[in-house]
């Protein structure tokens, strides 16, 4: 997926289940983010869980997460760890934005310097 980013706005990399599911997750990530995408001043991309089926419109791109629910991904990137790191020296985001229970992302703070 090519990913179109105005450079003259700042990028927030939202990573969170995927805004076109019914989680509670999912549903705040939507309601929070397409106000900020509607007012035009931001790009928004997100490293969206579980995004195999969505459910919902969604407005902004969404990479999904290589999950077990999709054949011959990796069990391991479930949560978007190997996605974050492949993204974030090409996205370089003003913002990473995460929603999640803490104990499925305990890698999290080894990116904080990436």
């Amino acid at each position: 997926m090519e990913i179109k980013i105005d450079h003259n706005k700042p990028t927030i990399l939202v990573m969170t289940d995927s805004p076109g599911l019914h989680s509670g997750f999912g549903q705040v990530v939507r309601n929070v983010f397409r106000r900020l995408h509607a007012l035009n001043k931001y790009n928004i991309v997100q490293i969206g869980w579980f995004h195999n089926k969505p459910i919902e419109q969604v407005l902004w791109p969404v990479i999904p997460s290589k999950t077990p629910t999709v054949k011959d991904q990796d069990i391991s990137d479930a949560y978007g760890h190997k996605t974050l790191l492949n993204l974030l020296p090409k996205l370089k985001p003003s913002i990473l934005w995460v929603l999640a229970d803490p104990h499925n992302i305990p890698w999290i703070t080894e990116v904080a310097n990436k």
